[in-house]
């Protein structure tokens, strides 16, 4: 019974649109642009970059699921950095389209030790970009945050999250190094799907479902950059 359940979930699923190309037309470009004349601005680069989303099974059948791990390897934006941290701010989006699901070495990181295979993990994107994410409809994440009072290596950050069309508030810590050109940071956050209008997935009349609540990890690199002619 459950598989053809979830069998039926699949044959529902249609092909899936390409990832959008350049920034969500909200994205501040241009206060990075204007500031970056004088030298302040940080480039975030998504080769050295990652969010990771830890999604986590639920229901009286949970040991029949899996646990699953998300990740985005494609965060594009900017960190402003003025010596006296004020004005301080950072605006960063990710592709939805672009997230992958359940991929090895995350997966092993996370100790979560069930085979999936080639399709089960398809399966399970395909499912979570168009029903769950609805990425056609809402096709970027966006962050933007800024600093609470304090200085490096920890701060906490007031951040707002646009996801599934809805943006919430949050405080994270962070910690945070800017050294010679470069800057890394990384921090955590817990999140409610339920929060942003997102139904968790679940099946059998939620005897098979994944928590409402995700757990996010990320690590950013990126490093000093100019904007000339502007």
């Amino acid at each position: 019974m459950l598989a053809l359940a979830l069998a039926a979930c699949v044959s529902e699923l249609k092909p899936l649109s390409p990832p959008p190309t350049g920034a969500p037309v909200t994205f501040p470009e241009d206060v990075y642009r204007q500031a970056g004349v004088g030298g302040a601005v940080y480039q975030i680069d998504p080769r050295a970059s990652q969010f990771v989303i830890y999604v986590y099974r639920d229901g009286r059948l949970a040991n029949f699921g899996h646990d699953h791990v998300v990740a985005s390897h494609d965060a594009r934006g900017y960190l402003l950095f003025p010596d006296n941290l004020a004005g301080a701010r950072a605006d960063l989006y990710f592709p939805v389209a672009t997230l992958s699901v359940d991929e090895a070495g995350l997966r092993a990181n996370a100790g979560f030790t069930t085979e999936l295979s080639a399709d089960d993990i398809e399966t399970t994107r395909r499912r979570m970009l168009r029903t769950v994410l609805e990425a056609e409809k809402y096709p970027y994440i966006q962050v933007h945050a800024v600093p609470a009072p304090g200085a490096p290596p920890r701060l906490t950050l007031n951040v707002d999250l646009t996801l599934h069309g809805v943006t919430r508030a949050f405080q994270m810590p962070i910690e945070l190094a800017v050294n010679g050109g470069k800057f890394s940071a990384q921090g955590e956050l817990d999140i409610r799907q339920t929060d942003f209008d997102i139904t968790p997935f679940s099946v059998l009349n939620g005897a098979l479902a994944v928590k409402d609540q995700l757990h996010i990890v990320f690590h950013l690199r990126g490093e000093r950059i100019g904007f000339s002619g502007y």
